[in-house]
């Protein structure tokens, strides 16, 4: 009897290199170079590779983050969440906290978790992921850096259910920095809010 072959096969390597059966020409860009194509980012790779995951994302929202910065945490929180599978679960939480501006207004802000379940983990179907994904761009930075809460937020989703209860794991996205942005002050005699030390005593 005539041997069973395989009718397609993607082979991609820890190095990068990948190999299609069929073969084809591969695609190329308006200058005429071949597309960049690393399998290491795609979905069927991590999830052959990693099995399944439960990923929370905790992007720090806050002031300082505006501009050019807020782009790039959500372009990262973005290009994360498209490497899921509907094997994995998924969420994500926005971390800051409440404060005064320049000239004396209020604005309220708290730590929050962008999907519509609050206090599980949801799988990385389609439908979520697009869901989670128009959410994360919609985020307007705002309020002080407020890392604690966003911590035990995530760690309790973690511990929540239904989960894949395989690997766990935290991404934090932010510019590095724990500090409020130009725009924020508190009250003359206190404490800039910060979520790990004392801050510079207002005025």
């Amino acid at each position: 009897m005539p041997t069973q072959l395989p009718r397609w096969q993607y082979f991609g390597t820890t190095s990068g290199v990948i190999r299609l059966l069929p073969g084809r020409e591969w695609r190329s860009n308006f200058v005429g170079f071949y597309d960049d194509y690393d399998p290491r980012l795609r979905s069927w790779y991590i999830s052959a590779t990693s099995g399944p995951k439960d990923v929370v994302i905790v992007i720090d929202c806050s002031l300082s983050m505006r501009g050019e910065k807020s782009g790039i945490a959500k372009e990262v929180a973005i290009a994360i969440i498209r490497t899921l599978t509907k094997r994995d679960y998924m969420n994500v939480i926005c971390a800051r906290a409440s404060h005064w501006d320049e000239v004396g207004h209020w604005y309220p802000y708290q730590t929050e978790v962008l999907s519509c379940q609050e206090n599980h983990m949801v799988p990385a179907t389609l439908a979520h992921r697009r869901d989670l994904i128009e959410k994360i761009n919609a985020i307007e930075p705002g309020g002080t850096t407020e890392m604690d809460a966003g911590f035990d937020l995530a760690f309790r989703l973690l511990g929540s259910k239904p989960r894949t209860g395989c690997h766990s794991i935290v991404i934090f996205v932010t510019d590095g920095r724990d500090t409020e942005g130009e725009g924020v002050r508190c009250h003359a005699g206190y404490y800039t809010r910060s979520g790990y030390m004392p801050g510079p005593v207002c005025k």
